[in-house]
């Protein structure tokens, strides 16, 4: 059994290498890291394509692996890169600041409380830093930034703001005023709102409710030289982007007919998409936020392939995936902060019914969770899943187009694999 992931790895071995689609769409030059990830194995740890550098970074799922690409690209620039024509270079990860506090300006907090780093690893071409708090009685803040040594003005990174703590009775949270984020000196930019504060004071969360969106931290301390602005306009805006994977569906691509204009897309739904990211407005695509309106909402189980004609439709499909992911009410946490972990609930066992956690298995106690999460609906009136829907494995095999450990539909990592949705089973893994 232990040998099958290294077979399969050493299979991938043998195909053609991954071609990498890489876009920047903004009317500035970028030159920069871009991560994705490739379903494909490139044919060596590191290399380089041109002027184009890549680093083969920790593995996601089964068969994908995060790629960082190095790359230089003009205003409007797309360009496909095939990994099989690389030449392997050596490739060694520079430290991190002898004094990251002095280098980068201080913690990384929320709403002014200090989160702790509770993980970092090298990831490719980065090191990636995972910090976690909680703040007030039901928030729980978790922060993955990978940064990148020799790019030390600016990062992307991810946060999700939970509510969810089983050390208190509360079922509704509500955001307090200053919910910024903030990473030291760092200016935090989010996707449609720029500089503004991650929650919006007094907006409420359900129990397993909150948000998850993608930062970008800009360190202005750090920019080197003026031509580094435009790659940093370019990043703030979301506009640079790669595809690696070659299917998103298990036997292949969706097909589109010949008159779809995926530009004409991507230029009526990334702007929208991200402004969406910090409202209760319902995402641009999608299935419905109500999981009972059934039939009348799109794509419930299939992944889009949009990205898979231009990658600058990436973002879009992420967009609206982070925005599902945090505010279905369907992310619970342990006191500590970690995500639900089962196994450390088997007596009595830990059952869920509609996206609310209880101990009973009776269907008195299943009826009575409902009516709590409909008597107590949080201003976004989102529900949990319902039994059938959105049923989650522990480990769903899952392919993420970027390699962000903040997963959602599109990409279960990390933090996904216990944000449950409906998961009734026993101690063999049965549903009841």
């Amino acid at each position: 059994m232990h040998r099958f992931p290294l077979l399969l790895f050493l299979l991938c071995c043998l195909l053609p290498a991954q071609v990498v689609r890489v876009a920047n769409i903004a009317p500035v030059p970028f030159s920069g890291w871009v991560r994705t990830t490739v379903d494909v194995a490139p044919p060596h740890a590191a290399g380089t394509v041109g002027d184009m550098t890549y680093v083969v970074g920790r593995a996601v799922g089964l068969e994908t692996r995060v790629v960082d690409l190095r790359v230089m690209l003009a205003a409007g620039e797309e360009r496909s890169i095939d990994l099989a024509a690389s030449t392997p270079i050596e490739w060694t990860l520079a430290p991190l600041p002898a004094d990251p506090l002095a280098h980068f300006g201080g913690a990384c907090t929320f709403a002014g409380e200090p989160l702790a780093l509770v993980g970092l690893q090298p990831d490719g071409a980065a090191w990636l830093a995972t910090m976690r708090g909680r703040v007030g009685r039901m928030f729980v803040v978790t922060v993955w930034v990978p940064w990148f040594p020799d790019q030390p003005a600016w990062a992307y990174g991810e946060c999700a703001v939970i509510a969810s703590n089983p050390g208190v009775p509360d079922m509704v949270a509500t955001a307090p005023p200053g919910a910024a984020l903030q990473f030291g000196s760092a200016l935090t930019i989010l996707p449609g709102r720029g500089l503004a504060p991650f929650l919006t004071a007094g907006d409420t969360f359900a129990d397993g409710q909150g948000r998850v969106a993608p930062v970008m931290f800009l360190w202005l301390q750090h920019l080197r030289r003026a031509s580094e602005w435009s790659s940093v306009g370019a990043a703030a805006d979301w506009s640079v982007s790669a595809v690696g994977v070659s299917r998103v569906w298990a036997d292949g691509n969706p097909t589109y007919p010949a008159s779809f204009n995926v530009r004409s897309w991507i230029a009526g739904n990334l702007p929208e998409s991200a402004r969406r990211l910090g409202t209760w407005d319902e995402p641009v695509i999608g299935p419905a936020f109500r999981s009972s309106a059934s039939g009348g909402q799109e794509e419930q189980f299939w992944t889009r392939g949009e990205p898979m004609l231009h990658p600058a439709a990436t973002n879009v499909v992420l967009f609206r995936a982070r925005k599902l992911h945090g505010e279905r009410a369907c992310n619970h946490h342990e006191i500590g902060g970690e995500p639900l972990d089962l196994d450390r609930h088997v007596s009595p066992h830990l059952l869920f019914w509609g996206g609310r956690p209880h101990t009973s298995a009776s269907a008195q106690g299943a009826s009575l969770a409902m009516l709590l999460v409909v008597a107590l609906e949080p201003q976004g009136a989102r529900r949990g899943a319902r039994p059938g829907c959105w049923r989650t494995a522990r480990r769903p095999a899952a392919r993420t187009k970027t390699g962000g450990p903040a997963q959602n539909r599109t990409g279960v990592d990390g933090f996904a694999i216990r944000c449950l949705t409906t998961w009734l089973r026993d101690r063999v893994g049965r549903a009841r």
